[in-house]
């Protein structure tokens, strides 16, 4: 996981964190991916992860047992574009980490 998110700087998009322990997903935005995979990193090596689920299964199965992909690169999306997009991910991949949904504006369900 030495180079996770390398060439990613500054890139906008959907990404998806998996554990290969238990075959749970997380699906995320952000509009510097790297940036964000760091940050997802970090959160969990000092076991304060916002999610529950997800530090649970890092603190399971370790480190190795998670996959970092991107699985959409939006380069000009609006702010409200990513979101939908997450959205579109979210609904298809039915991530059993995500532990809140993503703000999104006028989302018609």
């Amino acid at each position: 996981m030495k180079n996770v998110g390398k060439g990613l700087e500054k890139q906008i998009g959907i990404y998806k964190i998996s554990c290969n322990g238990n075959n749970h997903c997380y699906i995320g935005s952000s509009i510097n991916i790297k940036e964000r995979w760091q940050k997802h990193l970090a959160m969990l090596r000092c076991g304060k992860h916002d999610s529950s689920y997800l530090q649970h299964s890092y603190n399971k199965y370790g480190q190795d047992s998670l996959t970092f992909e991107v699985v959409e690169i939006l380069p000009n999306a609006t702010e409200k574009e990513l979101r939908e997009t997450e959205w579109y991910y979210i609904d298809l991949y039915k991530p059993q980490f995500n532990s809140a949904a993503p703000i999104v504006y006028n989302r018609k369900s």
